[in-house]
């Protein structure tokens, strides 16, 4: 289960990209995007790469400029070709048919940017180089970006991606995350895991 958040509430979590530290905020996020960035978050499990990616997600969703995708990668299956994920899109989210689809990706008058948010490349095994070959076709196409999580990022994944590595949280952060979900922690007790 994912942990409960509000949206409109800021997160106060500190991300590393290219080396530099930033806080994740929604102007540091949208600035990412904006300036033409893809990016993977990379983290051992358990950090917060899909509580970001949701977090993300969910901002994005909000903004007119933007169309957000969210795609759980483990649940794209079928073809091994390069219009894998397009044709998962197609198939669950009823956007008509893949030459159409792929047309308006590639059309020059679109006004809006697309940003596919794609969860868990490390949770695919069978078509992962065909999801990696799809993923990278998609950073090829104007005005769309992608955000992914995985704990460890593919070299086979395009150059233009810029990797944010997300620490475990503390066990303030997660006090902090669990109580916005309205799951009451006492003050002074102790988080363990069974």
């Amino acid at each position: 289960m994912g942990l409960l958040y509000d949206p409109e509430k800021e997160i106060q979590r500190r991300i590393m990209v290219d080396g530099t530290e930033l806080l994740c905020s929604r102007e540091n996020m949208i600035e990412l995007i904006d300036n033409k960035n893809w990016l993977c978050i990379a983290g051992d499990g358990g950090c917060g790469k899909t509580f970001l990616l949701q977090y993300m997600f969910n901002m994005f969703l909000k903004m007119h400029r933007y169309i957000a995708v969210y795609v759980k990668l483990s649940d794209v299956k079928g073809e091994k070709d390069k219009k894998l994920i397009i044709s998962y899109l197609v198939n669950n989210y009823k956007v008509g048919n893949e030459t159409r689809l792929s047309e308006d990706l590639k059309s020059s008058d679109r006004d809006k940017t697309v940003v596919f948010f794609l969860d868990g490349l490390n949770e695919v095994s069978e078509n992962q180089r065909e999801i990696i070959n799809a993923i990278n076709e998609l950073t090829e196409i104007r005005d769309v970006r992608v955000v992914m999580t995985t704990r460890y990022p593919s070299r086979d994944l395009s150059n233009k991606f810029k990797t944010i590595h997300i620490s475990d949280l503390t066990e303030d952060e997660l006090k902090g995350y669990l109580g916005q979900g309205h799951i009451q922690i006492e003050k002074n007790s102790i988080l363990r895991l069974p």
